[in-house]
């Protein structure tokens, strides 16, 4: 049993223990998924992700995303396609710097803390969107990291090479997980197998930036 005076002479400390622990803040963790691969990766995940928000930005809202995922609808500009036979398709063309929604803007310049952008390069949102909004985070002092995959080359030349092009860029932190270094590694995978094993690897990579 404490003493009355051993007591006595901890007051001071119990007496300022709570102002210490008012000024000891915890870093909020926020995550960006750009694009509909990285949206429906996160969304599916997100119930076991420790990360205090989570935005989702793609043309539809994933399957399975629970009602803490925020979402920001974008669909590429009618300029991004060209139509054959009656049906569109996405041009093979880089185009010019994109402009960020006020939706966008907004959302970003509400986030405070950490910030974790995750970009499945490959398809037009995820490689052309992540550039925009890495530069207007930078723009307003908000530091955030990449976490960018390079897509498999069975997905297309053009793709492939913009999204290398995107990810040589100077970008600050960020990791580049290359998809084809799987193939090198386990050997030629079934596409499934091979979409299966990179999400795999998406996830674990953002669970060690997670800690």
């Amino acid at each position: 049993m404490m003493k009355r005076r051993d007591f006595v002479k901890s007051l001071p400390i119990l007496a300022v223990a709570p102002a210490i622990l008012s000024h000891v803040q915890i870093e909020k963790v926020h995550v960006i998924a750009i694009g509909t691969a990285a949206s429906r990766l996160i969304a599916q995940n997100s119930d076991v992700l420790k990360i205090d928000s989570i935005t989702l930005i793609t043309d539809t809202m994933p399957q399975g995303a629970k009602n803490h995922c925020h979402w920001i609808q974008y669909t590429p500009l009618a300029s991004a396609y060209e139509v054959f036979d009656g049906r569109r398709f996405l041009k093979r063309e880089i185009p010019k710097q994109l402009e960020l929604s006020d939706q966008v803007k907004q959302r970003l310049d509400n986030l405070k803390g950490r910030i974790i952008l995750v970009a499945a390069l490959g398809r037009f949102t995820g490689t052309f969107m992540y550039s925009p909004i890495r530069n207007y985070l930078d723009s307003k002092g908000l530091k955030s990291e990449g976490l960018c995959s390079l897509p498999f080359a069975f997905e297309g030349s053009f793709w492939r090479e913009a999204s290398v092009q995107v990810a040589n860029s100077p970008q600050g932190d960020q990791s580049i997980l290359d998809f084809e270094q799987l193939r090198s590694r386990i050997g030629n995978l079934s596409i499934r197998s091979a979409f299966r094993k990179a999400d795999d690897w998406v996830l674990e990579e953002l669970r060690r930036k997670l800690g």
